[in-house]
């Protein structure tokens, strides 16, 4: 795992330690590393769930635990005091349960959970983060909710729900997401119409919504 020294370097600004193989879980200690700005042990094997303790590190910016298979437990809810967040990347990992309430994250731009074991509609609480780009929660087979909500992330430009059950009506405010360009939602519970609002996402340019229950005239 990381070298327990690596704790007591209080000074670290960025901590870069992915695709390696890297083992055991991480300690509370890493709650030390109070300057710490940048910290990614992606594509390791770290086990074990993610310390509370991180949410003590109000400097950070950037958080990435991507492809670590044996990371499991739920996000903590201490996540929501990194303010200065903008990218939270823990996608292909065993995190499950709720997704805390993230609406104080007010700078996140990348929120990327993918192919976890996620449960509930707590992604809905960054339809409250104005400065959210991309939102990647697919592959997360027991998360519920809808879109209600989401034409406020008008920044938005990626998103990926496939493989849920989020469902309900596309909303017709969808059509303020202007820089949207990929909306990937295969295999969710979407019913209705397509809305004519979509019309006004003139930076599309890859729609998915295959085996849904959408409904309605092609002609309109």
């Amino acid at each position: 795992g990381i070298p327990p020294y690596l704790y007591e370097m209080t000074s670290l600004k960025t901590l870069f330690l992915d695709d390696n193989n890297l083992e055991g879980p991480m300690s509370a200690d890493i709650g030390n590393l109070v300057n710490l700005e940048k910290l990614t042990l992606s594509e390791n094997k770290v086990s074990g769930e993610i310390p509370t303790e991180v949410g003590g590190l109000e400097k950070l910016t950037m958080f990435w635990l991507y492809e670590n298979k044996r990371i499991r437990g739920e996000i903590p809810a201490e996540i929501a005091n990194l303010v200065n967040l903008k990218s939270l990347a823990l996608f292909n990992t065993n995190i499950e349960g709720a997704i805390p309430n993230l609406s104080n994250l007010q700078a996140l731009e990348v929120f990327k959970v993918e192919n976890c074991d996620l449960t509930g509609d707590g992604y809905m609480s960054l339809y409250d983060v104005p400065t959210l780009k991309v939102l990647g929660i697919a592959g997360n087979k027991e998360l519920t909710g809808s879109l209600e909500g989401i034409g406020k992330l008008t920044k938005l430009e990626e998103l990926y729900l496939g493989e849920t059950q989020i469902g309900g009506t596309l909303p017709e405010e969808m059509g303020n997401l202007v820089n949207l360009w990929v909306i990937k939602s295969p295999e969710t519970g979407f019913t209705g119409p397509i809305p004519g609002s979509f019309g006004r996402m003139t930076s599309l340019k890859d729609l998915n919504l295959k085996e849904n229950a959408l409904t309605g005239p092609l002609d309109e």
